[in-house]
């Protein structure tokens, strides 16, 4: 179910008759994750495809300014904002709401799947309330910002059950 949402999600980011051998690359290394990973939790595998199939069409989420003032973003809780596609200060997040606190780890992660060779794109690890964070984040940044669903993604969620963690 994921291989087949893998290929949906980069059928509906690809420009028909340009070559994105990145886009390639992307899938054939998810894939692999999927079936030669056994011990990485798909949700984990699944979020870090989602991130960067968005980074690599051009949708990555911004995680140096606040997507609400545009400041820079160095220091204190984090906070992400699906919306604003990134990071916001916690002051902002409490202002305009429709954010979640973000994990030091989980941001970790992000930064690690927006930046690693595509080989060693599921090369990190996270458990518990921060894994949530990083599933929840990835699947509601890809349906708000291509504001779609995707067929096979609600077959996979029916058979896998919910995300956990919610971002409003």
């Amino acid at each position: 179910a994921l291989a087949c949402y893998f290929a949906e999600a980069a059928e509906a980011l690809a420009v028909e008759d340009v070559p994105a051998p990145e886009l390639l690359s992307l899938v054939l290394n998810s894939l692999y994750a999927l079936d030669q990973m056994p011990q990485k939790p798909l949700a984990l595998v699944k979020a870090a495809f989602e991130l960067r199939v968005m980074a690599e069409s051009g949708y990555a989420p911004d995680l140096t300014s606040c997507g609400v003032c545009g400041e820079a973003v160095s220091a204190g809780p984090v906070w992400f904002s699906v919306p604003a596609g990134g990071i916001v200060h916690e002051s902002c997040a409490r202002r305009v709401g429709g954010c979640m606190p973000l994990d030091g780890s989980a941001l970790r992660a992000v930064v690690h799947v927006l930046s690693a060779e595509p080989k060693r794109l599921a090369a990190f690890a996270l458990t518990g309330a921060a894994a949530g964070q990083l599933a929840a984040l990835a699947e509601q940044y890809v349906r708000f910002h291509l504001g779609r669903g995707f067929s096979s993604l609600d077959f996979y969620r029916s058979l896998a059950g919910p995300v956990g963690g919610t971002c409003p």
